[in-house]
């Protein structure tokens, strides 16, 4: 009997022959399964089939298939077959697994290997045991051999530990001395007293013993010698007072210090050279009003006596005498309207101006792109058709067209499956034009419930578009394939063979129809 790994998937092989003959191995059958698990009944279950061939067909076991531990049976149908049956029992070990055949309680590594099982010897990683105990010394405890008198050690191992009831830790020591914790002052004799006090004075400075700078930062006060009062140092907060002098002092030295030397990014010192770079170059402030005046009517003889000035000058002059003032609006004098190119005081009336466009002679404005070479183009073609004559032609070029070729509003479907469609158009029911296949003879699985698919036969990717199931059963089986404008990127060099294939609603898929596809 063959065993199955508890809650894992598998593939298993199984042969239908042909009930005729009960040899020959039966190809092309829908196979119908039923399974029993240990404690339950036969039931229906739809894995993936794979036929193979020969009859052969494999049979792709989930996980919830073999999720439960113990007896596991297979009873396999086809049409015309003779029936399978299979047995197997599911057991929670994997003799696939090299290592530890699923057993999770061991080490998922071989013995001896880094995190694996220890095993005996004296080689490296592994465990020295002689009578049933494990080897152990200071050496290996502490890293590194020993040095010692021949049973100097022992002995003192023994000394330390020979106590019965033992009180004392590493950190305190029951029996108190002066040699052993910290001694209070009824430990210090007298002498040892003086000593102390002498030592503890002459490591204590006087006043006077300081000199020089002292670092670091002053609590109280110091005094600093016997002519000096107490002086309290300055802290953080405290605020500063100056005197006028000293006020003095501190701006001339900023005012008096060379900008040039504090350039830093950002700084004061920048800030002011940039400022004194641009004022250097600055004209000096004029003496007095007079100067100003001075400088103005300069800048306008100059302005007067100027090429460009000279001549704008001249034109507004003229204009000037043109134009005279009547109330708040300016108005032509009659002089000036009298010399205007007509000839006379006013100006032509829009009739005049009407005629004179429609006298004028086209040749003489055929300038291209003009609406004069417009108006010579149109009138040489002659008069445009009326809307009847449009009409009456629109209609005989289409009754040409349908006697030099069949145009059919139908499933783009022609003989052998084939199927044309041009690039970028749409082919749906609602205009008659979606692809169309009808089984007249019923002979297709029963399609109810099922998911039909047109995919390539050459990578089974789908193709796109809308599938629908029509008729499901019976004679005139049919599907339909919706094509939209945008299912295709473009058009195709060659032919692409394709298989309609449906998924049925017990999860089995089958091909019912293949052919080529031209997209032009």
């Amino acid at each position: 009997m063959t065993e199955l790994t508890q809650s894992t998937a598998v593939e298993v092989d199984v042969l239908l022959v042909l009930a005729s003959d009960h040899i020959t191995g039966a190809t092309g059958k829908t196979l119908t399964i039923t399974a029993r698990k240990s404690g339950g009944s036969f039931a229906s279950i739809t894995p993936t089939v794979t036929e193979r061939a020969n009859g052969w067909y494999t049979l792709s076991l989930t996980t919830s298939h073999t999720d439960t531990l113990g007896a596991f049976s297979l009873h396999i149908e086809a049409t015309a077959c003779d029936p399978v049956d299979e047995k197997y029992q599911i057991v929670a070990i994997n003799k696939a697994d090299a290592v530890r055949m699923g057993l999770t309680a061991l080490p998922n590594a071989n013995a001896g290997a880094s995190g694996g099982v220890i095993t005996q010897g004296t080689g490296t990683a592994q465990l020295d045991v002689t009578g049933g105990v494990a080897k152990a010394n200071l050496a290996q405890i502490l890293g590194t051999a020993l040095t010692e008198t021949a049973g100097y050690l022992a002995a003192g191992f023994k000394k330390f530990f020979n106590i019965l009831n033992p009180v004392s830790t590493m950190d305190t020591i029951a029996t108190v001395t002066n040699l052993t914790n910290a001694p209070t002052a009824g430990d210090l004799t007298a002498t040892m007293k003086t000593s102390v006090t002498t030592a503890a004075t002459a490591a204590t400075p006087t006043a006077a013993a300081v000199t020089g700078n002292v670092g670091g930062s002053v609590v109280g006060t110091v005094k600093l010698d016997a002519t000096q009062s107490a002086y309290a140092p300055a802290k953080a907060g405290d605020a500063m007072t100056l005197t006028s002098g000293e006020r003095t002092s501190i701006a001339a030295a900023v005012l008096d210090e060379d900008v040039t030397v504090h350039d830093g990014t950002s700084s004061f010192g920048k800030a002011v050279i940039d400022i004194l770079g641009k004022t250097t170059n600055l004209p000096s402030d004029p003496a007095d009003q007079s100067a100003v005046e001075a400088a103005i009517t300069s800048a306008v003889a100059n302005l007067a006596t100027a090429t460009s000035v000279a001549a704008i000058k001249t034109i507004v002059d003229k204009f000037d005498g043109m134009v005279a003032i009547d109330g708040a609006v300016y108005q032509f004098t009659a002089n000036a309207l009298e010399l205007g190119p007509s000839g006379s005081s006013s100006a032509p009336t829009v009739q005049e101006i009407v005629d004179g466009v429609l006298d004028e002679l086209l040749e003489d404005h055929e300038v291209a792109g003009s609406v004069g070479e417009a108006l010579a183009t149109a009138g040489a073609g002659g008069i445009p058709p009326t809307t009847q004559e449009q009409i009456d032609a629109i209609e005989a070029g289409v009754a040409a067209l349908q006697g030099a070729t069949s145009i059919t509003l139908a499933s783009p479907i022609g003989s052998g499956g084939n199927i044309s469609i041009l690039y970028g158009y749409d082919y749906k029911n609602a205009n008659a034009l979606a692809v169309t296949w009808v089984n007249a003879a019923g002979s297709w699985p029963d399609l109810t419930g099922a998911t039909i698919d047109v995919v390539r036969l050459d990578g089974r990717t789908s193709l796109g578009g809308t599938k629908t199931v029509v008729t499901p059963s019976g004679t005139n089986q049919t599907i339909r394939w919706e094509i939209e404008d945008t299912t295709f990127v473009e058009a195709t060099t060659m032919p692409i063979r394709y298989v309609v294939q449906a998924t049925l609603s017990g999860g089995n898929k089958v091909a019912l129809t293949e052919g080529n596809l031209t997209i032009r």
